[in-house]
């Protein structure tokens, strides 16, 4: 897993097995401050392309080896946490979670906790669209309260390139424009 995880809020979980000559993978990119599995794939590699993917992961990554029950507790209180406020964990999160097998998570002893002081901290990623976006403050205002959570979200025109900044919820209400894009009927989660 990253070793940042908890500071950075988000980063890897990575699971693997050997099955027969191959290597079965499952990759989690867990928000340990909102969202839960953010991203899931799973598959198999030989032990050379296991290794070059490791390889790649560590450039990006501080990776440390947990135990495996610990990786599935991990992984598991995640879809948890953001279960809480409605938030479901990527659609693959179920393709790749079958190779945690008969790992038991009740073999770790390690507590983690989610959000950041206390609260839920959503921050959208750069391509995140608008309607996403939306929808998941929505969840979070419904089941938290206007202040019971915190979020990021970019400036308008930040995924074009133009110049711009993070907003937070202090100044986010500043431009009635959004205002109005925020109350407006949320999108079901499948759209």
């Amino acid at each position: 897993m990253h070793a940042g995880i908890f500071d950075a809020g988000i980063g890897h979980v990575i699971i693997s097995r050997r099955v027969g000559p191959q290597i079965a993978v499952g990759l989690f990119l867990v928000d340990v401050y909102c969202l839960g599995v953010k991203d899931a794939a799973a598959g198999f590699r030989t032990p050379a392309e296991y290794a070059a993917l490791i390889e790649r992961f560590r450039e990006n990554e501080d990776l440390v080896e947990i135990e495996p029950a610990c990786a599935r507790k991990l992984v598991e209180s995640a879809v948890a946490y953001a279960r809480d406020p409605g938030l479901s964990p990527h659609k693959d999160c179920f393709e790749a979670a079958p190779l945690f097998g008969d790992i038991d998570p009740g073999g770790c002893p390690r507590d983690f906790e989610f959000g950041k002081d206390g609260k839920p901290l959503y921050i959208s990623g750069p391509f995140e669209p608008e309607g996403r976006i939306n929808m998941i403050l929505g969840k979070l205002d419904e089941a938290c309260g206007p202040d019971g959570y915190h979020f990021m979200i970019p400036e308008p025109g930040f995924e074009t390139g133009e110049e711009s900044e993070w907003m937070d919820e202090e100044d986010v209400f500043e431009d009635e424009d959004l205002e109005e894009d925020f109350n407006e009927e949320l999108p079901d989660e499948d759209e």
